[in-house]
């Protein structure tokens, strides 16, 4: 089994940040925000850092593919975007 590809770990980190704000909701619901405001957003920012450092590859891999495919018919993955993953 491999690693997830680019597209599907963004998402899947993106699914993540959206778990760490419903737990940080829940939490003030119940009045425990304070107990874990510093960590759930330090959290969410590591995440949020990971999504960029995801997209900046994607784009790289999306550059070197473009430049590699030029004057070419590219052919299509299964979402339709001849690039894989991203």
């Amino acid at each position: 089994m491999g690693e997830p590809e680019s597209g599907d770990r963004f998402q899947e980190v993106v699914d993540e940040i959206k778990d760490r704000m419903n737990f940080l909701e829940e939490m003030s619901a119940l009045g425990k925000r304070k107990q874990y405001q510093n960590i759930i957003e330090t959290e969410i920012s590591q995440k949020i850092r990971e999504l960029e450092l995801i997209d900046k590859a994607c784009s790289a891999d999306l550059g070197s593919e473009t430049d590699s495919e030029a004057g070419r018919d590219t052919p299509q993955n299964s979402t339709g975007s001849p690039f894989s993953g991203c």
